[in-house]
């Protein structure tokens, strides 16, 4: 009779008392809403330690690092991620309004924005030149690693249309003219030859329309030159930048300079 018991009892079917097995591969996301009630069984409501990369695929979040860098006496609110010629930078703002890059390899930070330039700032990458920044404090800025061009500022873009000849070392950059001041840039030379110039500081107090001249001067201290067309070179900066070919004198003895500039 136990042993017909027994066999009756293994013949009926198994109770799971509502049991709902999912299945591990078919998990989709995480969920990030704020209200993650009634979720399908593919989304999920919390992750500890893994990160979803798409679907069916998981990798284990590492613990925590030291510490990249260290922004004395001051509270970052936010945070974005830049390149600017092939490096990874971290972009903080912080509470005070200020604003630093910190380099990914090696922890370098740079201060480009003072107290007070921003509030609530929002950012976006340009190409891997530089990044575009909007803020209802700071209005529209931009920085490249450099120069930090704000409302007032003198652009970043600056072409060199004919880089002249002779160039020995980078010449000196003046900016001239319009109603603002404090702008400054440097020139690189390769080959004899103005390549680029580089804004360092894009100055305050410009507007729209000005006329500014950018002044191209000798080739440095260690060939104190001549320019022969050097009422040209100033003529060519007012209209638009051009460099015209410049011919520069060796160095050569005082009384021999005197003369040259005579003729």
């Amino acid at each position: 009779m136990v042993a017909q018991r027994q066999q009756q009892q293994e013949a009926l079917p198994k109770q799971d008392h509502g049991r709902h097995y999912m299945v591990f591969r078919d998990f989709e996301t995480m969920d990030t809403q704020q209200a993650r009630q009634a979720l399908k069984p593919s989304r999920l409501a919390w992750l500890e330690n893994c990160q979803p990369i798409g679907g069916n695929d998981l990798i284990s979040v590492p613990g925590p690092s030291a510490a990249l860098a260290t922004l004395a006496g001051e509270t970052v609110v936010k945070q974005f991620y830049a390149n600017f010629g092939g490096i990874d930078y971290v972009v903080n703002f912080c509470a005070s309004g200020a604003a630093y890059t910190v380099n990914v390899a090696n922890g370098v930070q740079v201060k480009f924005a003072n107290a007070g330039t921003f509030t609530d700032p929002d950012m976006t990458q340009w190409k891997s030149e530089r990044i575009l920044i909007a803020d209802p404090t700071g209005g529209y800025a931009t920085w490249d690693g450099i120069a930090l061009v704000r409302p007032g500022g003198v652009s970043s873009n600056i072409i060199v249309t004919a880089g002249g000849t002779g160039y020995v070392t980078p010449p000196g950059v003046t900016i001239t003219g319009g109603s603002g001041s404090g702008a400054t840039a440097s020139a690189a030379v390769s080959g004899g030859a103005v390549i680029s110039i580089t804004l360092t500081n894009a100055g305050t107090g410009y507007k729209a329309g000005d006329v500014l001249t950018v002044v191209i001067g000798g080739p440095g201290a260690e060939c104190c030159g001549v320019c022969d067309r050097l009422a040209d070179l100033r003529r060519a900066g007012q209209n638009g930048g051009r460099i015209p070919g410049a011919r520069l004198a060796r160095r050569r003895p005082q009384s021999d300079l005197d003369r040259h500039e005579r003729l």
